[in-house]
């Protein structure tokens, strides 16, 4: 190889190596990709699987209501409960944000899961004890 010719292919060489190097990451990054699930897969996962325990399965979702946040829980991907306002006081008040309404919720899947109650429900005093606002 001449003076001028060994720099050009020394450039060359590098440059496929560049781009073997780059298709090769993108090919990694697909393959990646192809084993995520939507959520809705992983949430039938979730539900067979609960299904073959004798278990159910529960979803939490907080909702913007006209009285503040309430929630929703679905059972076994069907509605269950929704909240619009706090439960066990007097008058139609909403949560004053998110985290409390999230609070009670758990509270409510906490005693569903325990097996505790079929329909669970809370008492005044466990509004309190929870640190609601009302």
């Amino acid at each position: 190889m001449t003076q001028m010719t060994k720099p050009l292919f020394l450039i060359a060489a590098i440059t496929g190596l560049i781009i073997a190097s780059s298709s090769c990451n993108q090919q990694q990054k697909q393959e990646e990709t192809k084993t995520v699930l939507p959520a809705d897969a992983v949430a039938k996962r979730q539900f067979d699987a609960a299904k073959k325990h004798d278990s159910i399965y529960v979803e939490l979702k907080i909702i913007k209501t006209d009285f503040g946040y309430g929630y929703e829980i679905y059972k076994n991907h069907q509605p269950f409960i929704r909240q619009d306002f706090i439960p066990a006081i007097e008058g139609r008040k909403g949560f004053v944000n998110e985290e409390e309404a999230k609070r009670l919720a758990n509270y409510i899947i906490k005693k569903m899961t325990e097996g505790k109650m079929q329909f669970p429900s809370v008492t005044p005093a466990e509004i309190d004890s929870l640190h609601i606002t009302h």
